[in-house]
């Protein structure tokens, strides 16, 4: 009896180790392939929704994208167990760069990437005269990004949101149509005409704004958070100030304040808020207190493509569509 007690005490205590070792083994080889059966290659993942939506519409009805992000953009994203499989059954993964997403990107690759998967890393190959360097002081960033706890991503020197800049998703477009023109030869025809058509667009959209906003007499505006720098490069307005210096993080009282000052001094109305944040706290009071200045504030919704709404990512009309419609915003919204 007691030798059949300590069996079983022992066949429970190794359970839980057998156990492991089973899920383990399915994860590596028998799990399901999370790009479903039918789903054609080249398998491309991007880590958030515009390289997804540039993919896409480079692909046509070829191929299969992913995007890693979508209800929560590259600033905050964290890796999860699903993107890892997707990974290891994929033939390119296109990240940005920059430090923007090399946080879950690089770890992913590191942990998840087969030997025969291709890495695309735009930030990379972006050249020197296309970069814009990232404004600093801000209240000495915010002292240091004090009180806050949002995984600490610093930009370093160079902006990482160059996917809002035409001559920078220019370059941008034209490497990825390269990397999958190059893996997939069959394709290199039609990527290289959809590359150039969205390219055209673009340009188009940057040379219609110019006339939209010839009349415009003040372009000046605070921004949400650090996004806007090459969107206002391509199309025409100054970015003066920003309100979270932290991405998600709302700034201090102190902060705020001197905000409303430089806002009062310079003649700043014009604030742009960003969907993903909400628009009742720093924006909203920054707003109010223009208002009992005698400064009419002016709100202005700016998409800076960072999230998406729904699994898998967006298709490949998204990226110009949301363009256009935060380029209607603008030229109604600047007086």
């Amino acid at each position: 009896m007691t030798t059949r007690f300590a069996a079983f005490r022992l066949a429970m205590a190794l359970f839980p180790l057998a156990f492991l070792v089973t899920i383990l083994q399915s994860g590596c080889s028998g799990a399901p392939d999370p790009w479903g059966a039918s789903a054609p290659s080249p398998r491309v993942v991007a880590t958030f929704p515009p390289i997804a939506s540039w993919t896409k519409k480079l692909l046509g009805d070829s191929g299969s994208v992913h995007s890693l992000c979508t209800s929560t953009g590259p600033h905050h994203h964290e890796f999860q167990v699903k993107e890892g499989q997707l990974l290891r059954r994929a033939d390119l993964f296109v990240m940005n760069g920059l430090t923007l997403d090399d946080h879950f990107a690089n770890k992913l690759i590191k942990g998840h990437a087969p030997k025969s998967m291709k890495v695309l890393n735009l930030g990379n190959l972006l050249p020197e005269d296309l970069v814009l360097e990232m404004p600093h002081d801000h209240d000495e960033a915010e002292e240091a990004h004090a009180g806050h706890d949002h995984h600490n991503h610093d930009h370093g020197n160079k902006d990482p949101h160059y996917w809002l800049g035409v001559p920078q998703a220019t370059f941008s477009i034209r490497q990825l149509a390269g990397e999958l023109g190059k893996n997939n030869p069959d394709l290199k025809a039609k990527v290289d005409a959809n590359a150039e058509e969205l390219i055209k667009t673009l340009q188009d959209l940057k040379a219609g704004m110019v006339e939209r906003l010839k009349n415009k007499t003040d372009r000046k505006v605070i921004t949400m958070h650090e996004s806007m720098g090459y969107f206002a490069r391509s199309f025409g307005f100054k970015v003066v100030d920003v309100i979270q210096v932290d991405p998600g993080a709302e700034p201090s009282a102190p902060r705020l304040v001197k905000l409303l000052e430089r806002c009062k001094k310079t003649g700043v109305r014009t604030i742009i808020v960003e969907p993903q944040y909400p628009k009742t706290s720093g924006a909203a009071w920054l707003s109010a207190e223009l208002k009992k200045a005698g400064l009419e504030p002016r709100l202005i919704e700016i998409d800076p493509m960072e999230t998406f709404d729904g699994d898998g990512g967006p298709d490949g009309d998204w990226y110009v569509q949301t363009l256009k419609a935060n380029l209607d915003r603008l030229a109604e919204g600047l007086p």
